[in-house]
C-alpha cells in the first residue's frame, strides 16, 4: 500500500491534510486496502480486494476537507465484499464489484443541498424549522 503524505493541524488539532491530490477512484482503492488491513476479521486478501472497481469523476461532488464521498464508496465496497464472500460460501459466483464513487457520495452530500422555501441548511439551522405547512398539504392527506 502507498504511504500518503499529510500535514497535521490544517483544520485544527487532530486533523490532517493530504499534501498531494489523489483522484477519487484511486483514493477509494487506497483506503479500501487500508481499512481491510486494520479491520479485524475482514479479508486482507489482495486478490479479493482487487475485484472491486471504483469509477466516477476525479473530483468530489461537494468539495471540502472531509472524505465523506470516499468513505461512503469504501463502505459500499466492503459491504459488497462481504456479500460476495457469503455468496461464495453458498456456491454462487457473483463476479466483480463495481462502485460508482459519485452515486455513493450523493447520500453524505445531500444535507448540503437542502433548500426549504428558499432557505438553505445554514438558515434552517440558525432560524429553526418552518412552523407552517406548505399550501395544500392538509388537503392531500
Amino acid at each position: 500500500m502507498t504511504i500518503k503524505t499529510t500535514t497535521s493541524g490544517g483544520f485544527g488539532p487532530g486533523t490532517y491534510v493530504d499534501v498531494e491530490y489523489t483522484p477519487l477512484p484511486a483514493e477509494c482503492r487506497r483506503l479500501l486496502h487500508h481499512f481491510a488491513e486494520v479491520s479485524p476479521g475482514f479479508t486482507a486478501d489482495a486478490s479479493i480486494l482487487d475485484q472491486v472497481t471504483f469509477y466516477g469523476e476525479d473530483l468530489p461532488i461537494i468539495p471540502g476537507p472531509l472524505k465523506s464521498q470516499v468513505m461512503s464508496a469504501v463502505c459500499h465496497a466492503m459491504i459488497g465484499i462481504v456479500g460476495k464472500e457469503i455468496c461464495a460460501l453458498r456456491g454462487i459466483d457473483t463476479g466483480k464489484i463495481s462502485i460508482d464513487v459519485d452515486k455513493a457520495g450523493l447520500y453524505p452530500g445531500t444535507p448540503v443541498l437542502v433548500s426549504i422555501n428558499g432557505k438553505g441548511l445554514a438558515d434552517i439551522v440558525k432560524d429553526g424549522p418552518e412552523q407552517s405547512q406548505p399550501a395544500g398539504l392538509s388537503q392531500s392527506l
